[in-house]
């Protein structure tokens, strides 16, 4: 059962860094859309970058705070206002 569980989590944790990659690439891809030079990009992408992992703590079931979804929404636009 050890062995299941955890091949089950590492399943689980590939399948979440799969999409966490899908949404950075897509990130990516509106940011260079939108961005005029490689200095423009570079600010925006790591801004957008930077919400993401506000995001991610906001979502930790382990975080000292609880993500109510106005801090959620406040933290996931912010880089985009």
């Amino acid at each position: 059962r050890a062995e299941e569980a955890t091949q089950l989590a590492n399943q689980e944790l590939i399948h979440r860094v799969k999409n966490t990659l899908t949404v950075v690439t897509a990130i990516a891809s509106q940011t260079g859309r939108h961005a005029a030079t490689i200095e423009e990009f570079n600010r925006a992408f790591r801004s957008r970058l930077a919400g993401l992992a506000r995001v991610q703590d906001l979502l930790n079931p382990n975080s000292a705070h609880e993500a109510d979804l106005e801090s959620f929404s406040r933290e996931l636009l912010a880089p985009y206002i």
